[in-house]
């Protein structure tokens, strides 16, 4: 059996990498201290996330805010087999949409598909029950909640 030996390039990235990992936990770490109000735990975020990815609700889309990221993400809704300890299954979710990090999620009333073919049809509108979603949280407990005309957004912090 081979077993190769670290070069010093590989140790020099792993070093690098675990710097990066270190500074942007730093960052996190101080974005969520500015916060006056962290509303959501893991167990909490999971409980929603379960609510949320029932059939009959049919969820299909939501859009991601994370505390130290001023990008909002769009990818389809989670499933309850995503659904991990502290963060959503790594390769369906990029990169990692862990818990703690989520400043906020919306899920859109309506959202768009459109067809990038040359001669293609008119983009496809989808609906979503946000209503329906918002009374299956209420159900169930007391979740961040805000119906806006776009949508239905979720507040980790505020």
């Amino acid at each position: 059996m081979d077993i190769k030996k670290p070069n010093k390039l590989n140790m020099r990235l792993q070093r690098q990498q675990q710097e990066w990992l270190e500074k942007r936990q730093k960052k996190v770490e101080q974005v969520i201290a500015a916060f006056s109000h962290a509303h959501m735990s893991n167990t909490k975020w999971r409980k929603a996330f379960l609510i949320l990815s029932a059939h009959t609700l049919g969820l299909t889309r939501c859009h991601w805010k994370f505390v130290a990221d001023e990008r909002v993400f769009t990818t389809s809704f989670p499933r309850e087999a995503d659904l991990l300890e502290e963060h959503l299954a790594d390769g369906v979710f990029q990169p990692e949409f862990v818990y703690r990090e989520i400043e906020w999620i919306e899920i859109p009333a309506q959202y768009q598909i459109e067809d990038n073919r040359l001669m293609s049809r008119p983009p496809n509108t989808t609906y979503q029950n946000v209503t329906g979603a918002l009374e299956a949280l209420n159900r169930i407990g007391h979740f961040p909640v805000e119906l806006t005309e776009t949508g239905l957004i979720i507040r980790g912090y505020s």
